[in-house]
């Protein structure tokens, strides 16, 4: 009998063990299930974000050029339907007078907005989508032309265009490179807080007035309770008063019993 509650036991722990272990590596293959996904879902956005549309999407300059009488030295495009466009024009501009003339929305830019400044027979030109403020796209240019004068003509090519690209979603996204955009900024930040604080307040009213009503209720069944409690003791004063009585008046019929039985005892 004793071996076999040994044996039986050890089967016990065996299975135990089993179901231990497949539940281990039941863990474990979800794991691995959910690191894959989530590094296939990084790598899909990874992938997305390198993608020209994506970055298209979050740009509003879309287009940056380089030029002197040679010929273009560097550029970015995001729209290759403008290339042709921005060519003619190049062609077109006068290298040897500083000066800037900026395009408005039409059909020969395509509906986009053309800017271009000229300096030292350079010129150096931006193409920004529809509504977005000129004067940060010659911001941009005026900063291109100072890093051009500074550093940038020394420069390989690609580290051009790959600072030209850097400033173009510098400019196009962030509020610092505009003071008047900057300004808007705060200004939603403040309208945001103040929605906030009037939303705090309104609930703190709301709970205040909660509290006062509550504070009514419990005063209305406290003088409920109060009157009830009352009663309760006027009923209980009677009863003990009607009890007294009761117990007076019967010990006063005792009483009255024995003395007629005394007095009419035989001597």
């Amino acid at each position: 009998a004793g071996g076999w509650c040994c044996a039986k036991g050890s089967v016990v722990r065996d299975k135990q063990r089993r179901e231990d272990r497949a539940a281990k590596d039941k863990k474990t293959h979800q794991n691995k299930h959910t690191e894959n996904r989530k590094l296939q879902t990084q790598t899909q956005t990874n992938a997305n974000e390198h993608h020209p549309s994506f970055f298209l999407s979050k740009m509003s300059i879309v287009a940056v050029y380089i030029a002197d009488k040679t010929g273009v030295k560097a550029y970015v495009s995001l729209v290759p339907a403008l290339d042709n466009v921005i060519a003619s024009l190049l062609s077109n501009i006068d290298l040897e007078v500083d000066h800037k003339k900026s395009f408005t929305e039409s059909s020969k830019t395509r509906g986009y907005n053309v800017q271009y400044e000229v300096d030292d027979t350079l010129c150096f030109l931006s193409a920004s989508k529809e509504g977005f403020p000129q004067r940060v796209c010659f911001a941009l240019l005026h900063q291109l032309k100072s890093d051009w004068h500074d550093h940038l003509h020394s420069k390989s090519k690609s580290s051009v265009q790959t600072y030209i690209k850097e400033q173009m979603e510098y400019f196009s996204s962030d509020p610092e490179a505009d003071k008047i955009r900057a300004l808007f900024s705060q200004i939603d930040d403040i309208t945001l807080i103040m929605h906030e604080n009037m939303e705090s307040l309104l609930s703190r009213q709301e709970r205040t007035t909660n509290i006062i009503d509550k504070t009514d209720t419990l005063q209305v069944k406290s003088q409920e309770f109060e009157k009830a409690a009352e009663e309760v003791r006027c009923k209980a004063c009677w009863e003990y008063w009607c009890t007294i009585c009761t117990c007076c008046g019967l010990l006063n019929c005792f009483c009255g019993c024995c003395k007629n039985m005394f007095c009419c005892r035989p001597y």
